[in-house]
Parts: C-alpha cells; structure tokens; sequence
C-alpha cells in the first residue's frame, strides 16, 4: 500500500514542476540518524537552488519518517517493494526536471553545490546523460573505505552510475522505464546498460563529491555486502554470464575447491600450491586492473581485499537475498 505524506512543501511548490530545478529522490529504512544528516547537508548548501526533497519509505520503525516530515520533506510510503521500486515511486512524484537519487547515508558537499548548477545547465541542453559520482569517503574512514573504495572516485571512464549518486533528466528515466523493480540489487548496472545500449552517455564527475557514510568498515561487513551483491548474478543464467564479477568469482571458486579436494586426495599439497597461485595471479591481475597507477600499498590492500572479495561473491551461492544490507547499500 503506497501512502503520502507532507507537512513543509507549499501546494505551488510540490505541484509546478516550473518552480523546481531538481527532484531528491531518497529510498529509506531505519535511517533516522543518516537522513538527519542528509537533508541537513542539502537544505545548509542548496541556497539557491528551487528543489524537493521525496522521502519513499520501505518500512520504517524509528524516527525515519518523523525527521524527513519535520525537515520539509514529501513522505512516500511502500513497505512492499524493492530499492528499484522505492525510486520509481519517488520519480513517479517528482515535480522537477532532473532527477537526483541518494541513498540516505551520503552526504552532499559544498563542491556538489557548485558543480551541481552546471550539471543542470548542461542537462537543459543536453538531456542525454546520466550522470553522478563514485562517493567519496570521510576523513575518519577505515582502511578498507581508504584502499578499496576511495581509488573508485578517480575513475574517469565508468559502465554504469550507482543508483546511490545518479542524477538524470526525468524525461530519459521515464523513456528507459525506470529501474527494473524485480531486481533486489544491481539495479543500477542494468539500468545504465539500458542507456548505455540507447547511446545515453554515463558521465562520472568527480566534481560532484558526495561523502558516503555506509561503506563497510570492516572485513566482514565486506563480506556481507558484496555476498549480498553477487546475489542477482547468480538469479538467473543471463544475470551470470553478463557480469564479469561473477564469472571470475566462478573460476575462482572452482580453483580453490578442485584444489582442495584434488590434494585431500592424492595426500599432496603441490594441488593446493598451484591452486593458491592461479587465485593469486586472478587477484594480482584483478588489482592492477582497477587502476593503472596505484602506489604499492594500495596494490597490496587490493590484492588482498580481492581475495576476501572473490570468497564472497562465491558464497552468494548459498546466500538467500531480502533486503539491502545495513552497510554499503550502493557503492562499488
């Protein structure tokens, strides 16, 4: 059941799409501290800019929506539907020509502020662009937000925009359908392979800095998250053999078992040894990937976190997908 509610947002302004320049289109569940924040960080640097903020909720039990009502924001409400459906329901109200979606754990900058008025210039005459950025992280980040996540936001030729930070003109969302609300993650992926296969260009601009405030802190919030986001490779046999993480998950996962068992077997460990090698030739390969010119600390964090990273999306197989997890909901 899909409910409204709004307290702040005059009738003129929710309903005359000429006095909105953009439309925050925010999914939330539980996020009463991370939406706090947010919307602070929007209404503080947004000075001159006519804007609404679209709250669509999934279920919250604390404060979520209290916050996003007291902060001036519409309140959508639909416990029923995925992250994909969440966001097509809050575009479906949106009243401005550009759509921007946040996930509630980002932060906007007072860089985003600035770069954000060009965005909507270029947008004006050039609707065919999907547009964001890879968020950046905090100064208090944990070494894996430092060596993993951070080299993302210096990518500067990118396949798909993360739903977490991904402005568009409503005009192509509503030509490419929306998200795809059957899928309960990488709904950003095939969404922008839609645009991309259109020939909509996907634009990261590191001039649009978001600090996103969700990236797992620790190993086995990594674990979890990338086990929950290799959940939709392994959904159906397209999903699979179209993803790239999942195919060399694959491999990677076969090398290690066939390893194991080949050794328990012949009671040697040269099976073994030739096993750890090739994952660890697939991971070396996997790091110098990712970017051309990392220093070597970041190469060996890379290499590592791969390892961790590769075992994760193997164990998605035996993973039962519901909801975003707590932690990096988005990114990477």
């Amino acid at each position: 059941m899909i409910q409204t509610s709004n307290k702040k947002i005059p009738y003129e302004q929710m309903y005359n799409n000429s006095k909105v320049d953009l439309s925050f289109v925010i999914p939330t569940l539980n996020e009463e501290q991370n939406l706090f924040n947010l919307l602070t960080s929007i209404k503080q640097l947004l000075t001159d800019l006519r804007y609404e903020i679209i709250v669509v909720d999934n279920g919250s039990s604390d404060s979520t929506i209290y916050i996003a009502t007291e902060l001036g924001a519409i309140v959508l409400h639909d416990s029923s539907t995925t992250i994909g459906g969440l966001r097509n329901l809050g575009a479906s109200y949106a009243q401005g020509k550009i759509l921007v979606f946040l996930d509630a754990d980002m932060l906007v900058t007072q860089a985003w502020a600035t770069e954000i008025l060009d965005v909507i210039a270029k947008m004006n005459v050039d609707r065919r662009i999907i547009t964001g950025s890879r968020a950046g992280i905090s100064d208090s980040g944990s070494w894996i937000e430092r060596y993993w996540f951070y080299p993302m936001t210096h990518e500067k030729q990118v396949n798909y925009m993360n739903s977490g930070h991904l402005i568009v003109h409503k005009e192509i969302f509503q030509q490419l359908g929306g998200f795809d609300s059957r899928l309960v993650t990488s709904e950003d992926w095939e969404f922008s392979t839609r645009a991309r296969q259109k020939g909509i260009a996907i634009i990261n601009n590191a001039n649009l800095q978001v600090i996103h405030g969700g990236y797992p802190k620790t190993l086995i919030e990594f674990i979890h998250r990338e086990k929950w986001h290799g959940t939709q490779d392994i959904s159906s046999l397209k999903y699979f053999l179209n993803s790239k993480p999942a195919l060399i998950s694959a491999l990677y996962s076969i090398i290690g078992i066939l390893g194991i068992l080949i050794s328990i077997l012949n009671r040697s460990l040269i099976c073994l040894l030739i096993a750890v090698t090739a994952n660890s030739l697939i991971c070396l390969i996997a790091a110098l990937n990712k970017q051309k010119h990392l220093s070597f600390d970041i190469l060996l964090a890379n290499f590592f976190l791969y390892n961790i990273y590769f075992i994760a999306r193997g164990l998605s197989l035996f993973t039962v997908r519901n909801r975003r997890p707590r932690t990096g909901k988005s990114e990477g």
